[in-house]
């Protein structure tokens, strides 16, 4: 067995400890690894011929200690050695900042936006940093909030960590406390620092959910979904947190944005970082520092402060403008963050990663095209965002547009070999890939090569949705959301493309899919923007997202209604057999279904040749064999997947801790030792359960609003009888 340990100085000792079953016969190999302005210097010693050298005053200390250490116990608790002593790149691990916006689209940062875009020009930190990193252009995340956190700290596909569904309210569900999180090998293999700030959402019912029980040293920010950026309340509720207690009242500032509170926040780990590194640390040396910086921003409600809002002022639709006043907010606030690493020397030793969490949400002003859709659905509008990494020059990453696939749980192998210097495999990290390599544009990797082929997107049957790419094909089963090419939003928020499939008339159908006409698609987009509008009127913008949420899921129900594109049914049968304990995924997961007489649930897209996702291949020639392939591929990597948690729902708890769930979400209310998949649920609460009333409720007010119409109909048609009877009768009267 080999391990190494390496002390402050960065010298590396390496122990090799082997075992005959005859008897114990330990022997040591020391070495180190010391800097230099042109190249490193290795000394390779072997206590076998040269024993002598270990007793020079430098080594004996370490070298008796580590002898002793092997004969005392073969399992030492040490990192298992690899390549980090023969690659020349790694002095010290690098510093990390990982920076992660809540719900902005490829088109809501300024260096990815289009050229005739308001938003052009208004993010110049972000800008500035892009300029420096290597771009990733064809990046994927999950389609909302939880499961892209999930797979970023883990290196798994959320499914494959049971976490595939948004978590919502008082969520009962969790991380796996058994899976490693990415803090908790940065602190275990580089002696990192840990810190998270700003929004967590993996669990909160238990305390070995929460951050500091996975990894982070401290934690400052919202443990849920969103809150009102100023009050930092969900409601009622404030959802505020230093650690395991929640910030006092008197101590929260309610005039402040949460962006602002975050980045001072971030400002202030780096500067006691920083004055724990310097005290007493030989040539201003100091433990790696990593940084997850996780805003709340810019997902709803929609608020900045006025001085980003006059910035945006030419901006014409109220929702884009507060959403690129937003934008501007972070990007101040991480000018700021960035100026602390360089003010304390750390800045030329940080590697940056700067990624969103899932596409736009266009209700709120968000933006995606050129891609279909948004957050929440399969489309690329949903899954593909804007991303980039900005690394220290010993690792030669070359600015430019990576154009190669990467997923968000590549971060945690690329950013632990970067750490460590060691080759990551790919079965100890999950479902992620090391793209070092690719970022350098290694020749035996070419400059665009990654060695992601594949991207599970979605898989996800609270909504009967599943999206997987392989090469240049993408395979949508279910319904995968709102469907249309949205442009940037003028004075009418939702501005729909027009399409050349459009030319048809309306109902009229190709493989099976209506066409929505023009009308159609306008009507929609006015009815969705005077529902927000509304709502806003009536409730506080913190208060009514859900409502906003359901308004626009209930028009993707129409629209793949009235298009036979797919069901989004909230009442599938394997969500209700997952929900009642009855089987794992591999039993109730995604299935084909060819039966034409429900229209095609079934969809595949050429991405090289169609970015657009305007043509479906799955009823052309070939089109099965492919969809049979990728589906096969699909469901072999969720074969192992466990039990999926669903994000919304509610356990009946009696007594106090009854009251504390409903009243009190943000707070622990699960013993540690309970075990959730033994609670009854409350099926008439949560998301789910408030969407299948409204649902119900829009159907009977339609049933309602055609029956009156028909009773009006046939009053008009009876007046109209009755005068032409009138008339008859006076025609014969007078012959």
């Amino acid at each position: 067995m080999s391990y190494y340990i390496q002390d402050r100085n960065h010298i590396s000792v390496e122990i090799q400890i082997r075992l005959p079953l005859s008897s114990a016969a330990y022997w040591c190999r020391h070495h180190t690894m010391r800097n230099s302005s042109t190249k490193r210097k290795t000394w390779t010693v072997s206590l076998r011929k040269s024993i002598h050298r270990f007793f020079h005053p430098q080594y004996i200390t370490s070298a008796v200690m580590l002898i002793l250490l092997a004969i005392s116990s073969p399992s030492i608790p040490c990192v298992k050695a690899s390549t980090m002593a023969k690659n020349p790149q790694i002095a010290k691990p690098p510093h990390v900042l990982m920076i992660v916006v809540d719900d902005a689209g490829v088109q809501d940062v300024g260096y990815n936006a289009s050229p005739e875009s308001p938003l052009r020009g208004k993010t110049p930190v972000l800008d500035s940093l892009a300029a420096e990193s290597v771009r990733l252009k064809e990046y994927y995340v999950h389609p909302v909030c939880t499961p892209t956190r999930a797979a970023l700290l883990t290196g798994r596909y959320a499914v494959n960590v049971g976490m595939p569904f948004p978590l919502i309210g008082d969520a009962i569900s969790g991380l796996d406390g058994s899976i490693p999180t990415l803090p908790e090998m940065l602190k275990s293999e580089a002696n990192y620092s840990t810190h998270l700030v700003g929004k967590w959402h993996l669990g909160a019912a238990k305390a070995k959910n929460r951050p500091l029980a996975r990894g982070f040293d401290s934690f400052y920010g919202l443990l849920g979904a969103s809150f009102d950026h100023y009050t930092k309340k969900m409601g009622e509720v404030r959802d505020l947190w230093k650690n395991e207690a929640e910030v006092p009242a008197k101590e929260v500032d309610e005039k402040e944005h949460a962006t602002t509170l975050f980045s001072r926040e971030a400002v202030k780990v780096i500067e006691e970082h920083s004055a724990r590194g310097h005290a007493g640390a030989k040539d201003g040396d100091m433990d790696p520092l990593f940084l997850y910086l996780a805003y709340s921003a810019p997902h709803a409600p929609l608020q900045a402060d006025e001085k980003f809002m006059k910035l945006c002022s030419d901006v014409p639709n109220r929702h884009r403008r507060t959403f690129c006043a937003m934008m501007a907010q972070l990007d101040e606030g991480i000018g700021n963050v960035t100026a602390s690493l360089k003010a304390h020397g750390m800045w030329e030793d940080t590697v940056v990663v700067f990624t969103s969490d899932n596409g736009g949400y266009f209700l709120v002003g968000g933006f995606n095209y050129n891609y279909r859709g948004g957050k929440s659905g399969g489309w690329e509008g949903g899954v593909r965002v804007p991303a980039f990494i900005r690394a220290p020059k010993r690792y030669n990453f070359a600015p430019r547009d990576f154009r190669g696939m990467a997923h968000v749980a590549d971060w945690m192998p690329t950013l632990m070999g970067m750490a460590t210097g060691r080759e990551e495999g790919r079965e100890r990290m999950g479902d992620g890939y090391d793209l070092r390599k690719a970022f350098r544009g290694d020749e035996e990797g070419g400059k665009e090569k990654s060695p992601r082929n594949e991207a599970l997107l979605q898989l996800d049957i609270f909504q009967n949705t599943s999206a997987y790419r392989s090469g240049c094909f993408k395979l949508l089963l279910g319904c995968p959301g709102i469907t249309e090419l949205s442009l940037e939003p003028t004075e009418t928020l939702w501005v729909v493309k027009d399409e050349e499939e459009e030319e048809k008339e309306e109902g009229e159908e190709e493989n099976g899919v209506r066409k929505i006409s023009p009308f159609m698609r306008d009507v929609e987009a006015k009815l969705l923007e005077w529902i927000a509008d509304l709502l806003d009127a009536i409730m506080s913008p913190a208060n009514n997202q859900g409502i906003k949420y359901l308004a626009f899921l209930n028009i993707a129900l129409f629209n793949d209604w009235w298009t036979r594109t797919s069901f989004f049914n909230f009442l599938n049968s394997r969500y209700q057999d997952l929900t009642m304990w009855k089987g794992t995924l591999g039993e109730h997961g995604p299935v084909l279904d060819w039966n034409r007489d429900y229209g095609p649930k079934i969809m595949l897209y050429n991405l090289c040749e169609d970015p657009e996702e305007r043509h479906n291949l799955a009823f052309k020639k070939g089109g099965k064999y492919v969809v049979d392939r990728l589906y096969r591929e699909m469901m072999s990597i969720v074969k192992d997947a466990p039990l999926q948690f669903a994000g919304d729902l509610v356990i009946s708890l009696p007594g106090e801790r009854g009251r504390n769930h409903s009243e009190f979400p943000s707070q622990p209310f699960l013993q540690e030792a309970e075990d959730i998949s033994t609670f009854a649920w409350v099926l008439d609460r949560g998301f789910h359960a408030l969407n299948r009333r409204i649902t119900y409720l829009v159907h009977g007010l339609s049933v309602l609003l055609l029956l009156t119409i028909v009773w009006g109909w046939c009053v008009v048609e009876s007046i109209f009888e009755e005068k032409r009877r009138k008339r008859e009768i006076g025609a014969l009267k007078k012959e």
